[in-house]
């Protein structure tokens, strides 16, 4: 994994090299518990990821939910061949993966031990095929 998250990032936060093709990522924290991330967001993301040549994407959010036009334009996206994968990972999603903390931040726990989620119990692994 390579961290490309910082300002003019060009909409990728982090590249996973799990294989010969790369899996690009763009992650959106939202404070509003209610969220919904739009199509706007998806949209953006798909743009950047096609203009640096990547092929797979991962959007990853902290909202519950996406809007159906954003569940439609990843759907798309991958109909339309102008993706292999287009993953979305809501903020249910997120923190089914992340470790039990008690009342301590899951991103402070995971800093502890940055290979194993879960609890230690098992290696990270994310919901989407890698070619």
């Amino acid at each position: 994994m390579t961290n490309l998250g910082y300002t003019h990032d060009h909409g990728i936060d982090l590249l996973l090299l799990a294989s010969d093709n790369p899996v690009a990522v763009q992650v959106k924290r939202r404070s509003r518990p209610d969220a919904v991330e739009g199509v706007s967001t998806i949209r953006e993301f798909l743009g950047a990821a096609q203009l640096a040549g990547y092929n797979q994407v991962l959007f990853v959010t902290s909202a519950p939910k996406y809007s159906r036009p954003a569940q439609k334009a990843a759907e798309d996206a991958v109909e339309k061949g102008l993706m292999s994968a287009f993953q979305l990972m809501d903020g249910i999603e997120l923190t089914a993966i992340l470790p039990d903390c008690g009342s301590r931040p899951a991103w402070e726990v995971g800093l502890e031990r940055p290979r194993m989620l879960g609890g230690g119990k098992k290696p990270f692994s994310l919901p989407i095929t890698l070619e």
